[in-house]
């Protein structure tokens, strides 16, 4: 809960922060806004992750301090874990033996921290990084306004998926007047492409295809166009997020075109965020 969180905050003086591998908008820009809130609080704190920062947040501030590790320093007092389904998606070793502090919005989240706070009526959890800067009454800054806002508009699908709100924009609304600047944000997260990601996105498109009713598409993406087109596992990501249908269906492949362990399809609608 939030007033276990505060209370931790107060009582503790160093953190870590970390999230899922792969790391996106949510989950860096919610660590990055975390990490300037303790420090404004004066707390010992640094963001850890096992990937590194892909390239549209390479801006945002604090990211150039983000260490990339294999495993959690035994020394910190807690460890907050942000946009996390369970222990294991961050992808560090030693993490399950630290105070873990569990901060969600999705409903579905395992319990695994010693502290779960989980609101699953937030937009993303950097709404919740703003909600935890007024419990402690820290001010909001430029550095967490801007880490925040890029979670928010990389959650809610720059304000259009269903889970966008009318507090999402009260939010917003305060971090623009903080001094964020939407359209420079925008273009750095979602029109900042190395030709590479163009190059796979054009080859996934491709292998569109509808059914008789004209309103379900499927697609195909394969490991080896991610090779053809020389795209990073960043590049490969985010391509079927990028393609909207009214009703679609979009089939992950391997490299022989086979369907890939578990559930290889990714189902949606152009209002839903299924695709993840």
């Amino acid at each position: 809960m939030l007033s276990q969180v505060v209370e931790l905050i107060e009582a503790k003086r160093r953190f870590a922060i970390t999230s899922h591998i792969r790391p996106d908008g949510d989950s860096l820009g919610s660590s990055l806004g975390l990490y300037w809130l303790l420090r404004a609080l004066d707390k010992d704190v640094e963001v850890i992750m096992r990937d590194p920062v892909p390239h549209a947040y390479q801006q945002l501030p604090g990211a150039g301090d983000v260490r990339v590790t294999p495993s959690v320093d035994p020394s910190y007092h807690a460890v907050f874990v942000i946009e996390c389904s369970d222990i294991t998606r961050p992808g560090l070793g030693d993490l399950e033996k630290q105070f873990v502090v569990n901060i969600d919005h999705h409903s579905t989240t395992a319990l695994f921290g010693t502290i779960n706070w989980i609101d699953s009526t937030a937009s993303a959890v950097g709404e919740m990084i703003y909600n935890l800067c007024k419990a402690t009454g820290v001010r909001v800054t430029r550095e967490i306004a801007e880490c925040v806002y890029t979670a928010l508009i990389t959650d809610t699908g720059s304000f259009h998926y269903s889970n966008t709100t009318e507090r999402t924009f009260k939010v917003a609304s305060e971090l623009v007047r903080t001094g964020v600047k939407p359209a420079k944000t925008a273009e750095a997260v979602f029109a900042s492409y190395p030709w590479s990601r163009i190059e796979l996105m054009g080859h996934v498109l491709s292998t569109a295809r509808r059914d008789e009713t004209g309103r379900v598409a499927c697609m195909r993406q394969s490991l080896e166009m991610q090779q053809q087109a020389s795209a990073s596992d960043e590049d490969a990501e985010p391509t079927l997020h990028r393609c909207s249908f009214p009703t679609w269906s979009a089939l992950a492949t391997d490299d022989r075109g086979r369907p890939t362990s578990g559930d290889p399809w990714r189902r949606g609608t152009s209002s839903s965020r299924s695709l993840s």
